[in-house]
């Protein structure tokens, strides 16, 4: 009898990545708004972040009380629904509630250190404007620290401890809270613009 192996992946890490419709007009509208935030509200970038960049993170200034980030947050809702649903949750007795949501502004050379998002169950990331040659998000394993790597001889999603994605206007990244993300130095001089947010049930 000839041996049969096979590889088994457990506990998989499920990210789900959209593509917004519509995104070109809805961003031109958000971007007005986000440009105006930077203007009035002081940067609230948490004492512990080690990083430089521009956030309304922690402020009494909500967006998700905004008009002008209505038609975001209702898209935002559904694919939140759809990530649950995927995933089996019961959405239906603990319906998916977004309980935080601000913005990021990146300049040149700015970036975000690795962190993970506490006290929420889901975590979502949404493009705004991302030229080109700005920093992806990156992902990492959760036993990336902790350890040793054998010798690659070909990195795959079997065996990678970092995976990144790269940003594009109008795309939405919707993943656990728990899992651990970060943002590369930007190497270009202009603007990379994300809403964030996070979500309860």
């Amino acid at each position: 009898m000839a041996d049969q192996d096979e590889l088994l992946a457990f506990f998989p890490v499920v990210v789900q990545v959209s593509q917004v419709e519509g995104a070109e007009e809805l961003n031109q509208g958000l971007l007005k708004a986000i440009y105006e935030i930077k203007e009035t509200v002081p940067n609230t970038k948490p004492p512990g972040w080690c990083c430089e960049v521009y956030t309304t993170i922690r402020t009494p200034y909500g967006l998700l009380e905004r008009q002008e980030f209505k038609g975001f947050l209702t898209i935002a809702r559904e694919k939140i629904l759809k990530y649950a649903q995927g995933l089996r949750y019961d959405v239906e007795k603990f319906p998916p509630r977004i309980n935080e949501c601000w913005v990021n502004v990146y300049s040149a050379t700015n970036a975000q250190e690795v962190h993970r998002h506490p006290n929420s169950v889901f975590s979502g990331i949404y493009y705004v404007k991302a030229p080109k040659g700005c920093a992806p998000t990156l992902f990492h394993s959760e036993v990336s620290d902790v350890m040793l790597d054998p010798p690659l001889v070909e990195r795959t999603r079997l065996n990678t401890q970092v995976q990144h994605i790269d940003a594009v206007e109008g795309r939405m990244v919707i993943f656990r809270s728990w899992l651990r993300h970060s943002v590369l130095p930007s190497t270009i001089d202009e603007e990379r613009v994300t809403i964030a947010f996070n979500v309860t049930m």
